[in-house]
């Protein structure tokens, strides 16, 4: 998705406003040509509509739009209200406990576009709602997403379920971070920031995971703990440095990769999350039997494939052997 720097609210308009009848995608019963008078409806869902501002120009900027809108917030309902008597017919509120209490299963594969507008800073497991967000788009479905650049509005250390919150904020995001999350949760697109860099706003859509390769390289120990920032400021072995580097070129490729690698705490307390695109991760989230990755690759552990937990796993299994040939049998390479 090609998207300018114009902000959250120009964004979504702008869509809106681009929607046209596409005679490819539907049948036109009048006139068995397609147009704008025939054209369907199109489903969109708001997240966080807090005061409807954006949401009252979305539904102005075309009548086919037809919106469900959540929020928690106390005022939410006065606002549903609102757009309900303005928009007859063409908006629906839907009820939720908590920010952190999405149950959005019904709607799965429902919407051809999905806003989440600083929303994401307030919920503290990033994964679920990301995955649930790209559980909602319709195959061709667009999500426009937005929250807070960590070091603009609040220390980076403070982040976290235990972290004081500022605003009800309990997670902030660098570029490097946001970009990783989104894409482990097979979401693809454009990430910038707007709002005189304050801001990101994330326009994108489902990843086509037949299409990109979801690889994984598993680092179960190390002499020292170490992520992509290691580099800038201390020594690493060639090997680690190696790893590094690889997982960043796969990932300039189109792959989505992730490192599961011990780590280094900073002391400011922060614990990297994301490098050029790669999710770093620690060994013990590694699924061993898991089918999230397409190839695993095992760094200087080939006995590790002869567990078998690890050996009934679906993946393709690598070995990247480099001085560790006397670490396994020969059984282990077959295991590859």
């Amino acid at each position: 998705a090609v998207l300018l720097s114009t902000g959250r609210a120009q964004a979504a308009i702008s869509w809106a406003k681009g929607l046209s009848a596409d005679p490819d995608e539907y049948g036109c019963p009048d006139c068995d040509q397609g147009c704008e008078k025939c054209a369907p409806l199109v489903h969109v869902c708001s997240i966080g509509f807090a005061d409807g501002t954006i949401e009252r120009e979305v539904l102005k900027a075309n009548d086919r739009i037809h919106m469900t809108v959540v929020d928690a917030a106390p005022q939410a309902n006065e606002t549903l209200q609102r757009l309900v008597a303005e928009f007859p017919g063409r908006v629906t509120g839907y009820e939720m406990g908590g920010p952190t209490d999405w149950n959005l299963d019904a709607y799965s594969g429902e919407f051809d576009a999905v806003f989440c507008f600083e929303v994401l800073e307030h919920i503290e497991d990033t994964e679920a709602a990301l995955k649930m967000l790209r559980t909602m788009l319709a195959e061709k479905g667009e999500l426009f997403l937005s929250c807070p650049v960590a070091d603009r509005w609040i220390e980076p250390h403070l982040t976290g379920p235990s972290a004081p919150a500022w605003n009800g904020h309990v997670r902030a995001f660098n570029p490097s971070s946001l970009w990783a999350a989104l894409r482990y949760e097979g979401l693809d697109g454009r990430l910038e920031t707007t709002d005189r860099g304050s801001n990101f706003l994330f326009r994108g859509h489902r990843a086509l995971r037949n299409d990109v390769g979801m690889g994984a390289i598993y680092v179960p120990n190390t002499p020292q703990p170490f992520d992509p920032d290691t580099l800038k400021h201390k020594h690493l072995g060639g090997s680690e440095e190696a790893v590094v580097h690889l997982s960043a070129a796969l990932a300039r490729i189109g792959f989505d990769v992730t490192v599961y690698s011990p780590r280094p705490k900073r002391k400011d307390g922060i614990v990297v999350h994301g490098q050029d695109g790669v999710l770093w991760r620690e060994p013990a989230d590694f699924d061993a039997a898991g089918d999230v990755h397409e190839a695993v690759l095992f760094w200087r552990c080939p006995a590790l494939l002869l567990h078998p937990t690890i050996k009934e796993g679906k993946y393709r299994k690598i070995i990247w052997a480099h001085d560790c040939s006397y670490q396994a049998p020969v059984s282990a390479y077959e295991a590859a």
